[in-house]
């Protein structure tokens, strides 16, 4: 069963990817149907795919960095449901999660977004260990590390732009 909604899901992806079709599929607001798999606890082979390809979808979105995309995105808790996979998913889940996260904070409206409270900022400064360094036996892919570096990046910018004095 998890196969054929996995097939379903990767047509969804070519919609999310496609320049002429993202605004409608976003209009319609179709990845709020991904969503309940991306909050399942559940960590069985099968949800673990579901979860992966609704990923894959919603990184398909950010791709194209399109504020937005972002700023839908935002306004339907992403975040959340990143930092969680992040937390606990398989390493090909958190790589994914990673990258969505990285896309956001990228983004001006992204950024802004998770420096506008402390308790966004703490948030997803604690879940990506900003304070430690990524190392390469820690990583499985030098994507997640990439990904590490410019989130911390950011982070790094945000924290400085949070703590800077009025004047």
């Amino acid at each position: 069963e998890s196969n054929r909604v996995c097939n379903a899901l990767a047509l969804l992806q070519c919609v999310a990817s496609h320049q002429s079709t993202r605004n409608l599929f976003l209009s319609a607001h179709t990845p709020l149907f991904l969503y309940p798999f991306l909050n399942t606890v559940n960590k069985s082979r099968p949800f673990e795919y579901l979860r992966l390809t609704s990923l894959g979808v919603i990184g398909a979105l950010v791709k194209m960095d399109d504020s937005d995309v972002i700023s839908f995105l935002l306004n339907t808790e992403i975040i959340p449901l990143c930092l969680r996979i992040m937390e606990m998913g398989t390493e090909l889940s958190k790589t994914v999660a990673t990258f969505i996260v990285q896309k956001v904070l990228l983004d001006p409206t992204g950024l802004s977004y998770i420096c506008e409270t402390a308790d966004r900022f703490y948030a997803v400064s604690v879940t990506l260990e900003v304070d430690k360094t990524c190392e390469l036996s820690h990583c499985s892919a030098g994507i997640h590390c990439s990904c590490q570096h410019g989130i911390a990046t950011a982070c790094d910018e945000a924290r400085a732009t949070l703590c800077a004095e009025p004047g």
